[in-house]
């Protein structure tokens, strides 16, 4: 009797050892696949990006009248709807960049992937138009997109007042 006691004691000895074994190795599991779909949220946030800055691309090539980097006096000489649509593909831009940023404070994107998907947005940020864009539509942006493309202009020294 004491035998077949102490066997059933090493018995539930043995199973609880191995149940937390088990449950080690699915714990273990469980975390490197939550690892790979963070990859794989990462990427794909990524893949996007670069997506969208082809469409930018394609429309520079489809459209190269639409440069958006004009001097102020040839914009002011243009017609309405062709200054509406430079303003519109910069405003395009700063959305891009919003959805870039937003995507870096996901957690979905890293400090060096933003910075590689974001020049489209802040590469021409000096000049006078996205400048003045900015200045006129950046309340439509939330606080911590405000700053950090606040930042980016303050740091850099190429970029002045609006004329």
């Amino acid at each position: 009797m004491r035998d077949r006691g102490r066997f059933t004691g090493i018995a539930s000895a043995v199973a609880v050892v191995l149940s937390l074994v088990f449950v080690g190795l699915e714990v273990r599991e469980s975390g490197r696949q939550t690892a790979l779909n963070t990859r794989s949220v990462q990427a794909s946030a990524y893949q996007e990006l670069i997506g969208r800055i082809l469409d930018f691309n394609e429309a520079n090539v489809a459209r190269p009248e639409l440069i958006i980097n004009i001097s102020r006096a040839l914009f002011d000489s243009l017609p309405e709807d062709e200054q509406r649509q430079r303003r519109s593909i910069v405003v395009a831009r700063f959305r891009y960049g919003d959805l870039a940023y937003y995507q870096y404070e996901l957690g979905m994107l890293t400090e060096e992937r933003l910075e590689s998907a974001i020049r489209p947005a802040v590469g021409p940020i000096c000049s006078w138009l996205f400048l003045y864009v900015w200045s006129d539509m950046k309340d439509n942006f939330v606080s911590s997109y405000r700053q950090f493309i606040d930042d980016i202009i303050s740091d850099n020294e190429n970029c002045r007042e609006i004329p």
